[in-house]
């Protein structure tokens, strides 16, 4: 009767091996344990909770700071937005001594708040990679202890599986099963076990999966993390630089000027004489035009490389982010803003100079690109002066770059769109500067048909801060987005 009973229930046990074969392809090793569901969940409970525990005290210290560097990063940036305000209020009130004395000692102070600000966010940053640090670490204890306990189960299923399996060709094996000395039940027991262990490896292999994707992605966020630190470390040298110049500055004009108001206005009209001679460079440019183009035929693009080792691809790519379907791209970033505008009458007015150009803020020392294909047809080095670069483009467009601290072209030289052509400057003083300005920015002016235009009729306008548009180029910008 056992015989026939067992016999009776050959297919079913034959089917739980091969589902068995089916879902654990792990090799045999020794138990150690017998783990049943119950040691299981205990397993996790004391040896997995209580890490998780000291774990989430020491996360949750460390985030409740960075939620503090958080608010204070806030606030600086509120303090710097609002000294920037205040800079660009004063933007034209530099005719006195006083006035740029002033100026200047807004740009200290704005360059103190951003390295502070930076500072924050380094700290910010740093917290932000231990927290994910210490996540990884607990997380890679859990993984070690998901995968000790898998590989315990398969262990164990495969040592009570082995019993009734033939070795010679891994298959169940009849006579084992029908020779056994437990009973019917006994022996359904183990296969209803077997099955228990079979879906626990399941759940447990899954488990170690999400354990593992969640351990890459957090140290993928950590070299992200990472990556910035080195981008912030720049900055505050960037800005580390700015403050050291404009502290220079203030001191170089009280220097010059021995505080007497007569000796600032002379620097001042030598300034302006400076950027009055971008007229005469214009008139000449003109008579030679054709002349300087030619320097454009058959030059082969792979015989143009820039001086800072860049390649054509290069250029290219530096374009690309600030070219849109305008004719020019812009040679700097605008994101920052826009300081100046076109014939703006209140810098008419407070300096007596018509302003040809818009001005773009960015910090002191950035790279200016070329605007478009062209020839440097002026590379003006006036030491602490007016320093600026004339680019003659085809259809005769014509693009100038002022307040240059560096320049990295010659004259006649070929350039194309988005090749470095120079470092910025603009803070009053400073090496290619003068003192007709307020602040670190580059003066973009644009001509055509050797005539003063407006740059933002020439310019990809989405790449500029809506705060910073007049209303007509508003207008424009918003017509080209529906006709799009």
């Amino acid at each position: 009767m056992l015989f026939r009973k067992k016999i009776a229930i050959w297919g079913v046990v034959t089917a739980l091996f091969i589902m068995g074969n089916a879902a654990v392809h792990i090799a045999y090793a020794q138990p150690t344990l017998d783990p049943s569901a119950d040691q299981i969940e205990t397993l996790l409970n004391t040896k997995l909770k209580k890490k998780l525990q000291r774990a989430t005290y020491f996360v949750f210290g460390i985030k409740e700071r960075i939620a503090e560097s958080k608010d204070e990063l806030a606030l600086l940036q509120n303090n710097i937005a609002e000294l920037e305000r205040k800079i660009d209020e004063k933007h034209f009130e530099i005719e006195d001594l006083s006035g740029q004395l002033a100026n200047l000692d807004a740009l200290i102070a704005a360059n103190e708040e951003k390295i502070r600000a930076i500072h924050v966010q380094i700290a910010q940053t740093k917290n932000a990679i231990s927290v994910l640090e210490s996540e990884v670490q607990e997380r890679q204890e859990i993984l070690k202890a998901q995968r000790k306990m898998l590989a315990e189960t398969i262990s164990t299923y495969y040592l009570y599986a082995n019993t009734l399996r033939d070795p010679a060709n891994d298959q169940p094996n009849l006579l084992a099963f029908l020779a056994a000395d437990e009973s019917t039940g006994k022996v359904l027991q183990l296969h209803e076990y077997l099955v228990f262990l079979q879906r626990g490896g399941v759940e447990l292999g899954n488990k170690v999966e999400q354990q593992h994707e969640a351990i890459l992605s957090r140290q993928h966020e950590i070299e992200d993390k990472k990556k910035n630190l080195v981008k912030l470390a720049a900055l505050l040298d960037q800005e580390q630089r700015g403050l050291e110049l404009s502290k220079r500055s203030k001191e170089r004009l009280l220097e010059e000027t021995k505080g007497r108001q007569l000796v600032y206005e002379t620097l001042l009209e030598i300034s302006r004489r400076e950027q009055e001679q971008v007229s005469i460079q214009i008139l000449r440019l003109k008579e030679n035009y054709d002349f300087v183009i030619s320097r454009m035929d058959g030059l082969e693009e792979s015989d143009i490389e820039g001086l800072l080792g860049e390649s054509l691809e290069d250029f290219q790519a530096a374009a690309a982010d600030l070219r849109g379907q305008a004719p020019l791209s812009w040679p700097v970033s605008p994101s920052r803003g826009l300081t100046a505008l076109f014939h703006d009458h209140a810098y008419e007015k407070a300096l007596g100079v018509r302003h040809n150009a818009v001005d773009i803020r960015l910090p002191q020392g950035s790279k200016v690109r070329a605007a478009a294909d062209g020839v440097v047809s002026k590379a003006i080095d006036a030491g602490l002066g007016y320093s600026y670069i004339m680019i003659a483009h085809p259809n005769k467009l014509v693009t100038l770059y002022g307040h240059i601290s560096e320049i990295l072209v010659e004259e006649g030289e070929v350039v194309k769109q988005g090749q470095t052509i120079g470092l910025s400057g603009g803070i009053p003083g400073t090496a290619g500067a003068g003192w007709l300005t307020t602040g670190a920015h580059l003066h973009f002016e644009v001509f055509d048909n050797f005539k003063h235009v407006d740059p933002l009729y020439y310019l990809p306008l989405e790449f500029v801060p809506l705060e910073s548009l007049p209303e007509k180029h508003l207008k424009r910008l918003t017509d080209d987005k529906v006709a799009r």
